[in-house]
């Protein structure tokens, strides 16, 4: 194993969530669902704050050497905000590759989230582990998520969103 590399590690991330950002913009792309298609834009956006949150940090770890706030996490999902699945009926042809989509974010997630837990338990800074243990907490929200959705869509052939995958108006 080798020696704890902060750098190596929010290299990795970087490319994460660069990544994700690009698969959910072309998920939304293919979605046929509005709802679905929103929800894969709010994620392209989620990962592009990571993105920028993780670049801002290895910037200052070359420039100055030091770690900076990490700043407040976001309010995970709550994934008992979905309905009942007996309450919902819809349309969206499963055949669409929805399923896959929603696995494929699934398994993307999953790897983040060990990236991230691997740098919190690595981490010596203090800023470092919050950061890290954040980002840990937003991606198993996103994972918990994409889950539920995934559910949902099998069982009631529709997306269930939350309000809070409104993109903000620019």
């Amino acid at each position: 194993m080798s020696a704890y590399n902060p750098i190596e590690i929010l290299d990795r991330a970087i490319e994460r969530e660069k990544g994700g950002h690009e698969f959910y913009l072309k998920a939304s792309e293919k979605t046929q669902d509005g709802k679905g298609r929103q929800m894969f834009q709010w994620l392209a956006q989620e990962e592009m704050r990571h993105f920028s949150q993780l670049s801002r940090q290895r910037q200052s770890l070359m420039e100055e050497k030091k770690w900076q706030p990490a700043p407040p996490p976001v309010a995970p999902v709550d994934k008992g905000s979905f309905p009942p699945v007996a309450e919902a009926a819809g349309e969206v042809q499963t055949s669409t590759g929805e399923i896959e989509a929603l696995s494929l974010a699934i398994e993307a997630e999953t790897r983040s989230i060990a990236l991230y837990s691997q740098g919190a338990q690595e981490a010596t800074d203090p800023e470092a582990r919050k950061m890290f243990s954040s980002l840990t907490a937003e991606e198993q929200g996103h994972q918990d998520l994409l889950e539920a959705e995934r559910e949902f869509l099998r069982r009631a052939k529709t997306y269930f969103t939350l309000h809070r995958f409104e993109l903000p108006h620019r």
